[in-house]
Order: C-alpha cells, then sequence, then structure tokens
C-alpha cells in the first residue's frame, strides 16, 4: 500500500526565519520551522510555494543583510535560492489567472499583494494546510475555498503527520 504525502503550502516568513536562524522577531520559530522542512524532507509533507516566495526571500533585509558590501549580500541571496532550489519544493506559478484570483483576494478580503499570491498559490496547488506566521494571512483560515492557515507550531505539526499517516 503507498502512502500520498500530504501536500502543504508554506509562506515566505517561514523560510526567512529559518534562513536567518531566528535571530529576531521570534526565535521559539525556528524549531517549528525546520521540524516543518525536515518532515517534507523524509516525504511526509509535499511542500508548495508561490513563486513570488523566492523573490521575497532574496528581498528580505534579514536574508540578504543590510549595510555589508555588495559581494556579501551577493553570495548571502545566492546561498538562500540555492537553499531553496536544492529543497525540492514544488513552485506554484504566477500567471495571469493566479494574479487576477490573488487581486480578487486581496481586494475582498484586504490583504497585501503578496499575502494574496500565497493564499492564492496554496488554493491552486490544492493543498489542505498554508502555513505562516503572517497575521493578515493568518485570518484568512477557512474562509478561501476551506484552506486551512495555520502557524507551523510544533502541536499543529504533530497533529498534521498523525493525520498524514491515517489517510
Amino acid at each position: 500500500m503507498t502512502t500520498e504525502r500530504n501536500p502543504v503550502a508554506v509562506d515566505s516568513c517561514v523560510f526567512v526565519n529559518i534562513l536567518i536562524g531566528g535571530e529576531y522577531n521570534h526565535p521559539e520559530r525556528l524549531a517549528a520551522g525546520r521540524q516543518l522542512l525536515r518532515a517534507a524532507e523524509r516525504g511526509q509533507f509535499e511542500v508548495y510555494i508561490s513563486a513570488l516566495t523566492i523573490a521575497e526571500v532574496s528581498g528580505s533585509g534579514g536574508v540578504r543583510g543590510t549595510n555589508v558590501p555588495p559581494v556579501l549580500r551577493a553570495a548571502n541571496v545566492a546561498a538562500a535560492r540555492t537553499w531553496i532550489s536544492d529543497g525540492a519544493f514544488r513552485v506554484v506559478e504566477l500567471d495571469p489567472s493566479l494574479a487576477a484570483d490573488a487581486g480578487e483576494w486581496a481586494i475582498s478580503h484586504q490583504l497585501k499583494g503578496p499575502d494574496a499570491v500565497s493564499s492564492a498559490s496554496a488554493v491552486r496547488a490544492h493543498v489542505g494546510t498554508l502555513f505562516t506566521w503572517d497575521d493578515d494571512l493568518l485570518k484568512m483560515d477557512g474562509v478561501v475555498d476551506g484552506l486551512r492557515v495555520i502557524p507551523p507550531t510544533e502541536a499543529t505539526l504533530t497533529q498534521d503527520l498523525f493525520d498524514a499517516a491515517e489517510h
């Protein structure tokens, strides 16, 4: 009997927190983010990301470094991009149809553009859960096409792993 992997989406903020080692804002989130990606590496989750995630991670001041020489900044961004591309994440491409959906959600749910793209990408990928710590996205839990939008705490990860094993 084959077991299907549990498809989930992961928002940019989770990647940024891991890449900067949880060093600012909420270092306690680092363990949960790492647990999520380790579970994906073991095949327990199939992780989808928005194409915009690559740009958001590369553009994060915490990832690229602020007030650092351009050579170091370029090296930091290259390392982050390599880590994402080597992670076997499935990238949801941003096309005109997805952009239109995201635009509608941004208007109707008061979301910023990147947050709307992240949630629209999760729906496009047919995942059941979008993991994020973004407060604007968290208010979308269950609002759009039954998508769960939850933080990747160790408790929710444990429950999702248990649920995936049941199927």
